[in-house]
């Protein structure tokens, strides 16, 4: 069974894109009919205020939420000892589990939405994208500014990074 789909053109300068949405996506009165939200938390103030855009969006498509934290591994881990790392991984992990089900469960409550969490470790750019792949995520939400200063330099723009290769849409929250 092949799905229909509309093209939409955007121009945007010289050449224009097609931006393809599949017919089952949409709902008669014209809204878009969503299954899964993914939004990247850094617990920054930014990554909240995106959580709060999501959970909207959830709450009015009836789509599920998926909270994703990543943890950074940095070059300066291969001088740690292997289990004071696999220790230290542990820890943030659980703690990041805690804090994301904290958040899940406030927004399910106050706009009656569900979803899961993930923890992983990697990348934080390439685990959204890889997360948005495996779990077929129809959109991304993320805030426009984690973490800044020294960080922000060496890590670059993660937000940049996710829209460049992203498998789906983005919405980048903006302060």
């Amino acid at each position: 069974m092949k799905t229909a789909s509309k093209t939409v053109k955007r121009s945007k300068g010289k050449s224009a894109s097609a931006v393809r949405i599949r017919e089952s996506q949409v709902f008669s009165d014209g809204f878009l009919r969503l299954k899964t939200v993914l939004v990247p938390i850094d617990f920054s103030e930014f990554s909240r205020r995106a959580l709060a855009y999501a959970a909207e969006f959830a709450r009015t498509t009836g789509a599920k939420l998926i909270l994703l934290h990543v943890i950074e591994s940095f070059p300066m881990d291969r001088f740690i000892s292997p289990a004071t790392l696999k220790n230290d991984n542990k820890e943030r992990t659980a703690g990041a589990e805690n804090e994301l089900k904290a958040l899940l469960e406030a927004f399910a409550e106050e706009r009656l939405i569900h979803g899961r969490q993930l923890v992983r470790t990697g990348k934080p750019y390439e685990e959204i994208i890889e997360t948005a792949r495996e779990t077929k995520s129809e959109v991304i939400v993320l805030g426009s500014h984690g973490y800044t200063g020294i960080r922000r330099v060496y890590l670059g723009s993660t937000a940049e990074r996710v829209v460049r290769h992203a498998p789906c849409h983005v919405l980048v929250v903006r302060e």
